[in-house]
């Protein structure tokens, strides 16, 4: 393919640079996200494995991202996602698990009652 277009790696550079100058806060958000939670796995849990540690980075980065459309409806900065992915990274996927349980379970709990 680039031997017919010698150009496509320059095109494919050009998207790749304009689509991260555009959302350059999303993309600080997921990798501090990631590496927050990467290294909070490997100084405060000795009994994880590697795999786990580097799926709840990947989940924890996936998360943060995912909150962007979230502020973006409750009318919030786009600033704020920097600051979010550090918290979703500090807190891990277990915390974030937990607390979407109590509130699901509140919920329902809630619906029996009527």
């Amino acid at each position: 393919m680039p031997e017919k277009t010698p150009d496509v790696w320059v095109q494919i550079w050009t998207w790749l640079t304009l689509h991260a100058s555009n959302h350059n806060q999303l993309i600080c958000g997921v990798i501090i996200a990631f590496f927050t939670s990467f290294i909070k796995s490997f100084l405060y849990a000795k009994t994880d494995t590697p795999r786990r540690v580097i799926a709840e980075a990947l989940l924890c980065s996936l998360i943060a991202g995912s909150c962007q459309p979230l502020l973006i409806h409750f009318h919030f900065a786009n600033d704020l996602i920097t600051p979010v992915g550090a918290g979703i990274g500090l807190l891990g996927t277990s915390v974030i698990r937990q607390g979407l349980l109590k509130i699901f379970n509140r919920k329902i709990g809630e619906k029996n009652e009527l």
